[in-house]
């Protein structure tokens, strides 16, 4: 990438010199994208999906996966810097006890006040906590409208 960098500052009319380093460059740059594509493709070939591991996997930290979930939907209720001390807090005594994030926060007073216990159920839910992954895909519906114009 270096000497692509350096090709991209041209004297006028593009003069002999830093140019003759995209020879070399450019070819390798396409034999290396062309061997990551293909064993990525080798991995989303032989790809098997386990929801129950995947289950397994997200419960073997008590909780702790969700905490950013919980911290998100407390901080509109108690803003974000007091959500993430109180879950940060909460996080380190469920280590501690080595019991599930949700126990602690249950108990807590903060919570309670804001949440009930169907509402801290589905706070730890994997599946309803996707971040903004609508918005990346609007953008790139978006952006595959535009360049299709």
């Amino acid at each position: 990438m270096a000497s692509v960098y350096q090709s991209m500052v041209q004297e006028h009319e593009r003069a002999l010199g830093a140019w003759h380093a995209e020879w070399l460059v450019i070819p390798e740059i396409f034999q290396l994208c062309a061997g990551a594509l293909e064993r990525a493709n080798d991995v989303l070939e032989n790809m098997q999906v386990n929801p129950e591991a995947m289950q397994r996997n997200l419960e073997c930290t008590d909780g702790l996966i969700m905490a950013e979930a919980v911290m998100m939907a407390l901080a509109s209720k108690i803003g974000r810097l007091n959500a993430h001390h109180l879950v940060e807090q909460a996080c380190q005594e469920a280590v501690e006890q080595q019991t599930h994030l949700k126990n602690i926060l249950s108990q807590l007073d903060e919570v309670k006040d804001h949440f009930t216990t169907s509402d801290l159920d589905a706070l730890f839910k994997p599946e309803s906590y996707l971040g903004n992954i609508q918005a990346q895909i609007d953008a790139v519906l978006q952006a595959a409208q535009g360049e299709s114009k």
